[in-house]
């Protein structure tokens, strides 16, 4: 009994071992490539679920990209979280926040690569969110999900999101607006 118990521990081990881990981290200052790169392929791969397109941001001018980095690398007013695969881009998600909505943040910029869907990085990537907006004073976080995404609806609603209108979503491409309490009062 022992010896079989000891070979699967070896097993589990060995199979541990070549398993490739996702970082989850915030985006760097200087990773304006990498956030291009991540962003272009959610736009290619998902371009009904953001209000923009490939089209218009592969034009986007070095110093663009440059500056949106800076702005999500930042933490202030906004930031961005990246899901890393070595050295592959297969995640995003971002966190925003108003002057007139202060206690209110939004999710924005959500995407995961295709082949990452079925883990558990989606919901990595928006408790990093979570946890910025909380530490900035927000007391809910928001997000707009686009008509006939039922999938990223039903995910939202897995953990914890609800349907909110209150029209903070005013002129987006969003049919949804979803909210999550941050903190109990």
């Amino acid at each position: 009994m022992v010896f079989k118990q000891e070979v699967y521990h070896q097993i589990r081990y060995t199979a541990l071992q070549g398993v490739a881990m996702v970082d989850i981290r915030q985006l760097k200052n200087e990773e304006w490539e990498l956030y291009r790169s991540i962003r272009l392929a959610a736009l290619s791969d998902n371009p009904q679920a953001f209000g923009s397109t490939y089209e218009r941001e592969i034009a986007f001018k070095e110093s663009t990209w440059r500056e949106q980095t800076t702005r999500g690398a930042g933490g202030k007013d906004s930031i961005f979280f990246i899901a890393l695969f070595g050295d592959e881009g297969v995640g995003i998600a971002g966190g925003i926040t108003t002057p007139k909505y202060p206690r209110v943040s939004q999710l924005v910029s959500m995407w995961v690569h295709v082949d990452h869907r079925e883990t558990d990085e989606a919901a990595r990537l928006i408790a990093q969110v979570e946890v910025w907006a909380f530490d900035r004073g927000s007391e809910s976080l928001v997000c707009g999900v686009t008509g006939g995404n039922d999938r990223a609806l039903i995910f939202y609603e897995k953990i914890g999101f609800e349907p909110y209108d209150d029209g903070l979503a005013g002129g987006s491409t969003c049919e949804v607006t979803l909210c999550k309490p941050l903190a109990i009062a």
